[in-house]
């Protein structure tokens, strides 16, 4: 295999580290839902976009941006592979959260977000698959697999 050129191993520690708060909160915003403590849901919701963005572009944006030679040299390796599906499934993850958050601006009234309740559901379960590839990105990166 290839090497790969990379930031400092601690910055992606905290990085994986940080993901995991987010991933809490958007738990603790799945417990508010369950609740029906919608607006709190809403709220934490965003809370968990906007800790997620710092991270982006303050470690991943950068990151890939560092891979790119690597992913464009070696486009079969499963570096490469795992860490494109990131960035897709990342990017589109994002464009659903950005359009949920924009069409909902912490209104009180549910209703316009009982019917979005199916790209919800899709929304989460792509922020959790893009967390495992990044996770798995993670792996390979910095512990060889």
């Amino acid at each position: 295999m290839a090497t790969v050129k990379f930031t400092d191993p601690f910055v992606a520690q905290i990085n994986l580290a940080f993901q995991i708060v987010v991933l809490a909160v958007l738990l603790v915003s799945l417990v508010f839902k369950v609740k029906k403590k919608f607006v709190l849901h809403g709220a934490t919701m965003l809370i968990a976009f906007l800790l997620y963005l710092i991270s982006f572009f303050m470690v991943m944006l950068p990151s890939f941006l560092n891979l790119q030679e690597f992913i464009i040299n070696y486009p079969s390796n499963r570096l490469s592979i795992v860490t494109v599906a990131h960035a897709v499934l990342g990017g589109i993850t994002d464009i659903f959260v950005l359009w949920l958050i924009f069409s909902w601006r912490l209104r009180s009234n549910i209703q316009s977000c009982i019917r979005k309740k199916m790209i919800m559901r899709v929304t989460l379960i792509l922020w959790l698959t893009v967390l495992v590839l990044g996770i798995v990105t993670y792996a390979y990166l910095w512990r060889g697999y």
